[in-house]
């Protein structure tokens, strides 16, 4: 995942590209443009109508989703000099997936936070998620601070060190009672330490 100088992620460019590409067919310029979809003259007339219910839409059940071993490579190059981090060894668990959703999904999640080719964490989330709620109760272990440093730096002269850990709790809901609640029940900073 890349961060362009001009502060915009490679991937906004990328789905604006696919947004803006043209039509393959009339069928799809018609329905960009808004026009109802023409039906075939050899079509029978009550192919044209509505009085036939529409078929149902795509349905997915995955009792279990495994991503074992995977990596995410994170270049920033909004900072000068441009920050990179990896994040490497996931495991990402789901069990319960469905479309349309009929229920929460679990979620289990583990990662290693990797700075300069360097062990600079451990990251774990764990707790359910669906398309209108979700409560994770996320776990940060070891964050080496200097991982922070590109991003740290304009504002903070002086280079801080140590290792941080956090437990933050999420519960967030949408709709008319949507909520979003961020609880911090455990943050610590060991061996802290500013040098220029």
């Amino acid at each position: 995942v890349r961060r362009e100088a001009s502060g915009a992620l490679e991937l906004q460019r990328l789905a604006a590209a696919a947004s803006t590409s043209p039509p393959r067919n009339e069928q799809e310029a018609r329905s960009a443009a808004g026009a109802p979809a023409s039906v075939p003259a050899s079509a029978p007339a009550s192919a044209a109508g509505a009085s036939e219910p529409a078929a149902p839409g795509w349905q997915l059940r995955l009792a279990k989703f495994a991503l074992k071993d995977a990596a995410v490579h994170w270049h920033d190059a909004a900072l000068q000099p441009a920050a990179q981090l990896l994040l490497d060894g996931i495991g990402l668990q789901l069990e319960s997936l469905s479309w349309p959703v009929a229920a929460d999904a679990a979620l289990r999640l583990d990662a290693r936070l990797m700075a300069q080719g360097q062990p600079a964490g451990q990251l774990h989330a764990q707790g359910t998620v669906g398309d209108r709620r979700a409560k994770v109760e996320l776990k940060a272990d070891d964050v080496d601070l200097a991982a922070a440093e590109p991003y740290v730096r304009q504002y903070l002269h002086p280079r801080a060190s140590g290792k941080l850990g956090a437990q933050v709790s999420v519960d967030w809901a949408s709709g008319d009672a949507g909520r979003l609640m961020l609880q911090l029940p455990t943050l610590y900073v060991e061996g802290f330490r500013l040098a220029d």
